[in-house]
């Protein structure tokens, strides 16, 4: 239909000024009139109209309203990043994406990716460098601008283009480094939140500059990328590294396994990623430690909690013992008092679920849907392993009950509750990671959509139950404080200790001006 026919009863035609043409109720940009291809009678007036255009092509030829525009879609795009952990996890999602590109470019036996995470609590900052493949030219004049990305596929970590615009623009101080054969440069990006927030027009819009400061840990690369957020102003999150009182590298190391892309998440095999990382943390009087050489995979309970069993193991064992004639029930018994149980479940196993509709069962396999499932005797073991084990402020309980949603490889958001309908207590008791394969978060991270989220309550329910039906190795609680590390057979500490010192080198400590250089214990 004609706009002419669609306004005819107006009578009413607003002259093009600036490039617009205003009607009641009807708003078209365009040009010039040049660009409108007919025209129609409407009374002794003309009306007229554009047959056809692209509606996502900008026809606006007004800086100050494309500005504008584009400062709107910024300001939602850092809306929808609520939590915490945030721009931690977009770091080193970027650097972990970079290490593995550049691996899987190299030749076997060649390249050895690495990420480093620099936490300095005196400058209240968050570096992290990694020795990836680097950017071009082209991508790095780009990256940070909305919906622009230069990864692909279902393996990376985040393709929306979205997370680079939040680290620009969500602070007021980010340091850009980057060096590969073609490229190399050193920058900065001041008051991006600044500008963001300003209603009245006073912040210019920020540009990156070019600067000679050096970052030590960069410099130390051959190839790569290095990015530094300053925290603090209004309106970021975290205002303050502080917040999380961690000052340790070993604390950090349970914030970021169990909170960021770091705690790499491998189902059925529980096993890492092929990168490794280092924590170097400067405390707010100078003092700097290290921790080396770190694997990046999650802090998974039963790797945490000593007394732990696999419900796998026990099916199995109480099989070979009626095979042979013996009671099953007593063949555990010296299972029986333990902290926790825990169990696997891959799509197929799931897909055994008597409440999943068809078309659920679709969904579970087109996400190859699987899930890991712990449960433990008592909630009071999830304060024992943050307050003595993690060393970190107390009840924060960074590992505790509930169900834990991840996508690629990484947990996405804050825990969820299990929705139960009995036996209620046990959502706290029972750590469920639910994991997609190619199910990319809404913008952001605030969630998936509603038809996965519903898919992963109804298995960790299902999970939660299967559990459960072996508290019968599980001690009682008692109200006594848990032991979650009891003293070991000679034999296994020293095998232990042994692998530990292999996997956690010592911690050094520095007071030096740099932080990075090597130091000795």
């Amino acid at each position: 239909m004609s706009l002419g026919k669609g306004v005819g009863h107006l009578r009413q035609l607003v002259a093009v000024r600036r490039g617009y043409s205003l009607v009641p109720d009807v708003f078209v940009a365009f040009e010039s009139p040049l660009d409108y291809q007919s025209t129609e009678k409407l009374g002794d007036r003309s009306v007229t109209e554009q047959a056809t255009w692209d509606p996502l092509e900008a026809h606006v030829s007004d800086q100050e309203i494309l500005s504008s525009a584009k400062k709107r879609e910024i300001k939602n795009i850092l809306k929808s990043y609520v939590g915490t952990y945030d721009p931690m996890s977009e770091l080193i999602q970027n650097a972990m994406d970079a290490v593995e590109r550049r691996l899987d470019q190299s030749e076997a036996g060649t390249y050895e990716p690495k990420i480093y995470i620099f936490i300095d609590l005196q400058e209240n900052s968050f570096e992290v460098v990694d020795n990836g493949v680097g950017f071009r030219q082209a991508e790095f004049r780009a990256f940070m601008a909305p919906n622009i990305s230069f990864k692909g596929g279902q393996k990376t970590r985040g393709n929306k283009g979205v997370g680079a615009t939040y680290i620009a623009y969500g602070f007021n101080h980010l340091e850009l480094r980057t060096k590969s054969p073609e490229f190399s440069f050193n920058g900065i990006l001041k008051d991006g939140r600044k500008w963001v927030d300003d209603v009245q027009g006073a912040v210019t819009r920020p540009k990156v500059h070019e600067i000679g400061e050096i970052s030590e840990i960069f410099e130390s690369v051959d190839r790569g990328t290095s990015f530094k957020i300053r925290f603090g102003g209004p309106g970021t999150r975290p205002a303050s590294l502080k917040w999380y009182g961690a000052t340790s590298p070993g604390q950090w190391l349970y914030l970021l396994l169990l909170k960021t892309p770091l705690g790499h998440i491998s189902l059925p095999g529980l096993g890492p990623a092929k990168i490794k990382f280092d924590v170097i943390v400067r405390s707010a009087d100078g003092v700097c430690s290290r921790l080396d050489d770190q694997p990046a995979m999650y802090k998974w309970p039963h790797h945490e909690i000593h007394a732990s069993r696999r419900i796998a193991d026990i099916v199995k064992m109480q099989i070979e013992a009626a095979q042979k004639g013996k009671d099953p029930s007593t063949a555990v018994d010296k299972f029986r008092g333990s902290n926790g149980v825990y169990e696997i479940f891959n799509a197929d196993d799931l897909d055994a679920m008597r409440n999943l509709s068809p078309e659920e069962k679709l969904l579970l396999k087109s996400v190859n849907l699987s899930a890991y499932g712990y449960f433990v005797y008592s909630t009071s073991v999830w304060d024992q392993l943050n307050d003595v084990k993690a060393k970190l402020r107390k009840s924060y309980r960074v590992l505790k009950g509930g169900l834990h949603l991840a996508n690629n490889g990484m947990v996405q958001g804050d825990a969820i509750t299990i929705p139960l309908t009995k036996s209620t207590g046990h959502q706290n008791q029972a750590h469920v990671v639910v994991h997609f394969e190619g199910a990319d978060p809404d913008l952001g991270r605030k969630g998936f959509q509603p038809e996965l989220r519903d898919l992963a309550e109804k298995v960790s329910v299902y999970v939660v139950g299967r559990l459960a039906a072996r508290r019968d190795l599980l001690k009682s609680d008692s109200g006594a404080k848990p032991e979650i590390e009891k003293l070991k057979a000679v034999h296994e500490w020293i095998r232990d200790q042994e692998a530990h010192e292999r996997e956690n080198p010592l911690v050094y400590l520095m007071r030096i001006s740099s932080c990075l250089l090597e130091g000795s214990p």
